[in-house]
């Protein structure tokens, strides 16, 4: 603890002597023989701090040193607040003239104690009675045998106190002198609709966390005169509407946290003077102008650090002045720019926008970026070049840029991992500039040569497209020498109703695992374009068309893909033939297949509201496949394919067609290569919700694995006890928004029968066990 204290006061009086260059000459060598006591001290701390477990005069000895420390730590920050607030006053001043602003920025603290307003406590004196304590502690170091060791550069931790008013005892003017000591204020989650005036009495507040105080409008404008401030916290104040006025008067302010505050409309005036800022979570400009703080305010902020985000981006902005490509030590950027009413024919208004966005341009180490509601007709040079400006790009996310036709070159980025397209409607075609190939039919600019050693997208896992609605091609330009997605482990397609089809060899990618397919129109065995028919119309291969049309030689087609969801399909529809697929791979056969294979790492699939989908296709029935949901798909018909057999988790949901009334199509195959009869004994739970039927579905009696069973908004369902005798494994009965089988639960009706469950669960109210 002396070590935190010593170090945070010597820090302090260092500071001043090195700003403060006109002293009182008695003050300055008051001053600097403080600053050599400390250092003194603060070399033998270390012997101290062991010797004193064996030596009781040792520790005596600390504890004296500690309590002066703090007393000197105290006083440092009283001469700094005053030497603040006398800056602060006179650079407020309009009528003061420039030249005498800058020279009371040199002024010392005692310059101002001639001023009208003397100031109360008398710091030379002050000083001098610390350094008279301070002597007769240092005379005490050679008769302790303390010795001089290198001294220990630790930060210094931060104190905090925390009151409980039970525990309050004596005079109010007693708890406001304790309260002024406070170093740290922690007020998070509390109900307070606002902060008393009287908070500016906390002199040496360092750290002041108002996080998640969600009644909290607005801050008093007296929290601006706490200049020792280091640290404000409002994340997650819902309902703060405007920050301080005075708010560029917290000079020595390094963290402010501004998450979550989205009824803040600007930030104020006076960003400029704050910097020391490392964090500074949000900025926002004010969006009708006139109000609030300049965006040329950034410029001065380059110890910026971690996230930035800002908001009300508008044209007509000087971007350029911000320097945002100076700021090194910026790792995440997320750019939010004002939806603005633009007339197709005022050209200018466009070209205004793209300027601001050029002018934005962050430094090299930037790790995210986000572009939202961007509306120029084309991003910036320094996002389309090959040769990026952004070479440690890791997450890339462009959002409602409805104007640009024309996707950034991306694929040479070579730190990328997650990248995320959403709402881009002028967008038509992904091509091969998208993946830094040259022009839409797959061929190079550079040459066959340097064709041959492109990878594109080298590291990316996640790519996540959505809300393209003019997008109606998409190129996967695989050819020899081009390596494309070596690493993409999730995909999500969302939206795409123009989208005719995947990209042709997406079945090549080795490393996919994810796949997420959700309002789309594909139709048919086009749904994955992997399936060509020979002439004999009997036999079919699996390959993953290269670029061009032509056919790759027969591969297992998604080799790795583990989870595939295929939702919001209103075109996808399979007939009722018999077609058969290569999706089982012989483990026993040592020798190389000739045949490629689907999906045989398949694990989970789901299909959600496809109006028309008759029959779920074949070769989407992995032999590993271990969880299958249905939901809304009513035109399924009885000819089915058989369920795995290693299947666990079975879910139908909504209107399920035939599986509503019947699983037999499901359980026995009718119609299906591999029709058997089958009791799945890995199938250990059903799920049916959202059912309009009476009864339990014909062929429920054939799964005698089922461990846990759950029923919910099925309004009409009711079946007695004895339904359910042919699961000797049951272990848990869910039945949630079931009217008639819960009146029958509540009742006990019968249900004492069944004692082979453990456990119901009746509509997440309780637990009943049958007596």
């Amino acid at each position: 603890m002396a070590h935190a204290v010593i170090s945070g006061a010597l820090e302090q009086l260092r500071s001043i002597l090195q700003t403060e260059v006109n002293l009182l000459a008695g003050v300055r060598n008051e001053s600097e023989k403080l600053a050599d006591t400390l250092s003194l001290i603060l070399g033998v701390l270390e012997d101290a701090e062991e010797k004193q477990v064996k030596s009781g005069i040792v520790k005596v000895w600390l504890e004296q040193i500690t309590r002066i420390s703090y007393v000197a730590d105290d006083v440092l920050d009283e001469w700094k607040t005053e030497i603040l607030n006398s800056q602060i006053q006179l650079l407020d001043d309009d009528d003061v003239p420039v030249s005498e602003k800058v020279w009371s920025c040199l002024f010392s603290l005692f310059s101002c104690l001639k001023s009208v307003n003397n100031v109360r406590i008398d710091f030379g004196s002050k000083v001098i009675d610390i350094n008279e304590r301070l002597d007769r502690t240092v005379k005490d170091i050679a008769l302790l045998n303390l010795t001089e060791r290198q001294s220990r550069e630790e930060p210094r931790p931060v104190t905090s106190s925390i009151v409980d008013d039970s525990e309050i005892y004596g005079r109010v003017d007693d708890i406001y002198s304790i309260m002024t000591c406070l170093r740290v204020l922690d007020l998070r989650g509390t109900f307070f609709r606002e902060l008393p005036d009287e908070v500016d009495r906390l002199l040496h507040l360092r750290h002041l966390n108002l996080s998640n105080m969600r009644l909290m409008k607005e801050l008093p404008e007296t929290v601006c005169n706490l200049f020792n401030l280091q640290t404000l916290n409002l994340n997650g104040c819902n309902y703060l509407r405007k920050l301080p006025e005075g708010i560029g008067k917290l000079l020595n302010l390094r963290h402010l946290e501004l998450e979550g505050t989205d009824q803040l409309s600007y930030f104020p005036r006076g960003l400029e003077r704050l910097s020391s800022l490392r964090t500074l979570s949000t900025i926002i400009f004010d969006s009708g102008g006139g109000k609030g703080c300049q965006i040329g305010e950034l410029k001065l902020l380059d110890h910026l650090q971690g996230k930035l985000r800002i908001e009300g981006l508008q044209q007509g902005m000087d971007s350029k002045v911000a320097e945002l490509k100076k700021k090194e030590k910026l790792r995440s950027l997320d750019l939010w720019f004002s939806k603005e009413r633009h007339d197709a024919a005022r050209e200018e208004n466009i070209k205004k926008i793209e300027c601001v966005l050029d002018g934005l341009q962050p430094h090299a180490n930037l790790v995210e970026l986000y572009v939202r509601n961007y509306e120029g007709n084309k991003f910036p040079s320094w996002m389309m070049s090959s040769n990026t400006a952004l070479p440690n790009l890791v997450l890339l996310e462009l959002s409602c840029c409805n104007q640009c036709s024309e996707l950034p070159t991306l694929g040479r980025l070579q730190y990328l991992e997650f990248l995320i397209l959403s709402e881009l409607d002028s967008v038509k075609c992904i091509g091969c500039e998208f993946y830094g190939l040259g022009s839409t039919d797959g061929t190079s600019t550079g040459g066959e040569d340097l064709v041959q050693s492109v990878v594109a997208f080298p590291k990316l896992h996640t790519l996540t497209i959505k809300n393209m609605n003019e997008c109606e091609e998409w190129h996967l330009p695989i050819q020899r020498g081009v390596e494309i997605f070596p690493k993409l482990r999730r995909l999500v397609v969302n939206n795409f109703m123009k989208l005719q089809m995947l990209p042709p060899g997406l079945g090549k990618l080795k490393s996919l695992e994810e796949l997420y397919l959700l309002g789309v129109k594909f139709q048919g065995l086009k749904l994955f374009q992997i399936i060509t028919r020979n002439s004999n119309d009997d036999n079919v291969t699996l390959s993953a068309q290269e670029e061009g049309g032509e056919s790759a030689p027969p591969v297992t087609v998604f080799p790795v893909l583990k989870e595939l969801k295929l939702s919001d399909m209103p075109e996808w529809e399979e007939q009722e033939v018999e077609i058969k697929l290569p999706i089982r791979i012989d483990d026993d056969d040592d020798e190389e297949e000739e045949e490629g294979f689907i999906m045989p790492c398949l694990r989970e699939l789901q299909i959600n509201s496809c109006p028309k989908l008759k029959v779920v296709p074949h070769y989407l029935f992995s032999p590993s496949l271990r969880s299958l949901e249905i939901t809304n798909c009513p035109q399924l018909t009885g000819r089915q394919p058989c369920l795995p057999h290693l299947l666990e988790e079975l879910e139908l949901l909504g209107d399920t067609g035939i599986f509503s009334k019947s699983i037999v199509p499901l359980i026995s195959g009718v119609g299906s290569p591999n029709h058997n009869e089958n009791n799945y004994s890995n199938l250990h739970s059903l799920s049916i919700m959202g059912s309009y039927q009476s009864s339990l579905p014909q062929g429920f009696n054939q799964l005698i694995a089922i461990q846990t069973l759950e029923f919910a908004d099925c309004e009409f369902l009711d079946f007695a006890p004895k339904d359910l005798k042919h699961l000797p494994m049951l272990q848990l009965l869910k039945i949630r928004d079931c009217p008639i089988l819960e009146e029958r639960c509540r009742k006990r009706e019968s249900w004492t029968i069944n004692s082979h469950i453990p456990k119901i669960f009746l509509n997440w109210d309780g637990d009943f066990i049958p007596e």
